[in-house]
């Protein structure tokens, strides 16, 4: 039984940063990009930096890459659509086995904490500091616990790294913000490991879109099922010979 909660080793595989922009403010995006590069070059890794964009903000975003060198634009205009939709591009283009989201105005600094908790989990949630007081109260009437179950102090935070593997069975079908509780409730379903990590960060929240809610709600995606489930022949639980081979 213990094996359904053994996880590979995969903190030391290499990582994809999704550099998510609630605003196509290229100041912010050089600043989030400036602050990372010195993190990314301290873990050693092999690293990809996406950003996604809308392709009308390519050429205004361009000029804000120079400052970390495997950050690229992965434009689509779908992005426009919300912080969910550039999400869903980012991981398409992600190639590596590790996923760090990481919106402009928060810390790349907290990236080794994360990665120190990766080996044991599916994901690794942020937890904004300013959200701790009260978070019991708050969450007991929340659309997370009352209606997918997740008791977690901050489960809109947008600050996570996850294995990548877990979106093959959980495709995102928020455009908006709500992508983030979507993700949770279905890992949660899916039986994924989560933990969290202390961070500080901006404390307010993008606005939900209720078309998001009620497709995920009504409609739930959890794309094609494994083409294997079971590794090895089932072997029976009973031993008895028939009747016949006792005779």
């Amino acid at each position: 039984m213990s094996q359904l909660w053994k996880r590979q080793s995969i903190a030391d595989s290499p990582l994809s940063v999704i550099v998510l922009m609630e605003q196509f403010d290229v100041d912010a995006l050089r600043q989030t990009l400036t602050d990372l590069q010195p993190v990314l070059q301290e873990t050693g890794k092999t690293c990809e930096v996406l950003v996604p964009s809308p392709t009308s903000a390519e050429t205004a975003l361009e000029p804000a890459l120079a400052v970390c060198s495997s950050a690229r634009l992965v434009s689509s205009d779908d992005v426009s659509q919300g912080q969910g939709a550039a999400l869903k591009v980012g991981i398409a283009a992600a190639k590596h086995p590790l996923v760090f989201v990481l919106p402009t105005g928060y810390a790349a600094k907290y990236l080794p904490a994360f990665l120190k908790e990766i080996d044991l989990v599916d994901l690794v949630c942020g937890t904004r500091e300013s959200k701790a007081s009260g978070w019991k109260r708050r969450q007991f009437f929340s659309v997370a616990y009352q209606l997918f179950g997740l008791w977690m102090q901050d489960p809109e935070c947008p600050m996570r790294l996850y294995r990548r593997e877990m979106f093959d069975r959980i495709p995102i079908q928020s455009t908006g913000s709500f992508a983030q509780i979507e993700i949770l409730a279905k890992a949660n379903f899916e039986s994924k490991l989560m933990t969290d990590v202390a961070i500080e960060g901006p404390s307010h929240d993008l606005a939900r879109n209720s078309k998001d809610f009620w497709k995920v709600l009504n409609s739930p995606n959890f794309g094609k099922p494994p083409e294997k489930v079971v590794e090895a022949p089932v072997k029976s639980i009973i031993e008895t010979a028939a009747p016949e081979a006792r005779a």
